[in-house]
């Protein structure tokens, strides 16, 4: 009751409250998607232009409680008009509890990304509030945290003296860690049908039938090249379907025999797409696609192991789109048996810093042992600036090199196991 009391005692009436704001987003920043929206109070209405500036609408009403900000939310989806990422930036003028949470969540939809922001001020309910949105955002792959309360820890001069609101530098503060959370913008769903050039030699009119997640790759020796269509289908030639800028997968068989049997898949996103012809020439099959996550990658895995079709070493350099849980990876192990080996590459954030999936990455190939075998191209390449585009992710010509160095060292979990010698052999 104490904290209702506290909670009426500190809200301050709308009518007192400034205008509504409203600002669309200044730039592109998610491939021509619906900008993500930030729903906000008081705290968001000091950072409103620079919020907008780094790729989102931004709504802020001034003492904006929780009810209202649902409210807005089910008028968006009744309307259409709700994008695939939700900033939740109230907290500030009452509590919220890990019920409240798991409720914004079904409003939101779970196909969409929910980030949370934590609050921070001389309130009670600061606390049990940041609780509920740290606990959803370990439960849930889909909600993710933006820790205000310890972004803005110990910054002098980012918060105006109630300890809550902000001052300038706040604001920008307050904005980069937003744009920092666009890495976790969900992807639409892959975009299948695309015309891709396959190195190897031509087998004349013969064709080898590969299946992939959802599509059928038909090798031409005749034409030398792969078409990607859904199964059953006929993709154009010389044309890649784009959908919200990602294009279609892609796969490419190895240019070269480097180990008995079937080759080692690598199967990639946006980054892997800036090495395919190098990571085909050390003996891969390369399935890449932008804008790829975990979810799609494994069901490439699920397809292939169904079908009978997986080789002995898979490799998955995914992350870059969305965090890869331990839970993800113990599915791929799962679907992969303990006969077959799995790599992970570790992804790298922007600018080469560290993320939850190296993170995560890390910690299970440390549980696991032999099962997974760790690549980490995040610190393999710290520093090496020349092996990438500017936004310190894609691939130079050096850094597709780089990488399939690191491919090429994985090619002996590629090899068959022996075989078991029989449990009774005659003694000559």
């Amino acid at each position: 009751m104490a904290g209702v009391v506290l909670a009426l005692l500190w809200t301050v009436p709308a009518a007192a409250c400034g205008p509504h704001l409203h600002r669309s987003a200044a730039r592109d920043a998610v491939d021509g998607a619906r900008a993500p929206l930030v729903i906000g109070d008081s705290v968001v209405a000091g950072a409103v232009p620079e919020i907008a500036r780094a790729g989102f609408e931004v709504d802020a009403q001034c003492a904006r409680q929780m009810s209202a900000g649902l409210a807005m939310i089910r008028a968006r989806r009744a309307a259409g008009t709700l994008p695939r990422m939700i900033v939740w930036a109230l907290g500030t003028n009452g509590p919220q509890r890990y019920a409240d949470v798991v409720r914004l969540r079904r409003v939101v939809g779970t196909s969409r990304t929910l980030v949370l922001v934590t609050p921070r001020g001389p309130v009670p309910w600061t606390g049990p509030t940041a609780a509920a949105y740290r606990r959803a955002a370990r439960k849930w792959r889909t909600v993710v945290l933006a820790d205000w309360a310890r972004t803005s820890s110990g910054r002098a001069g980012w918060l105006a003296p109630d300890g809550i609101h902000l001052q300038a530098r706040g604001a920008a503060g307050y904005a980069r860690m937003l744009r920092a959370t666009l890495r976790h913008f969900p992807r639409p769903e892959p975009a299948i049908d695309a015309f891709v050039p396959i190195p190897g030699p031509p087998a004349a009119a013969r064709r080898v039938a590969l299946r992939t997640a959802g599509a059928t790759v038909t090798r031409d020796g005749a034409r030398d090249a792969a078409v990607v269509g859904p199964a059953g289908s006929r993709a154009g030639r010389g044309t890649v379907a784009k959908q919200g800028g990602c294009g279609g997968v892609r796969v490419v068989g190895p240019s070269r025999r480097t180990v008995p049997g079937r080759a080692p898949l690598v199967i990639g996103d946006s980054v892997l797409l800036g090495a395919m012809p190098e990571a085909a020439r050390v003996g891969f099959t390369v399935d890449a696609h932008g804008c790829r996550q975990i979810g799609e990658g494994t069901a490439v895995v699920r397809r292939l192991a169904r079908a009978g079709r997986l080789p002995r070493l898979v490799v998955v350099q995914l992350g870059t789109n969305g965090v890869v849980t331990e839970s993800d990876v113990r599915r791929l192990l799962r679907l992969l048996g303990p006969e077959r080996s799995l790599a992970l590459v570790t992804p790298r954030a922007a600018g080469g810093a560290d993320n939850r999936s190296a993170h995560n990455m890390r910690r299970i190939a440390a549980r696991t042992g032999a099962r997974v075998t760790l690549v980490d191209w995040q610190r393999d390449s710290a520093g090496r600036s020349s092996w990438f585009q500017p936004d310190g992710i894609h691939l130079t010509p050096s850094g597709a090199a780089a990488l399939a160095r690191r491919l090429r060292a994985l090619l002996p979990l590629a090899r068959p196991l022996p075989p078991e010698p029989p449990a009774f052999q005659a003694i000559p």
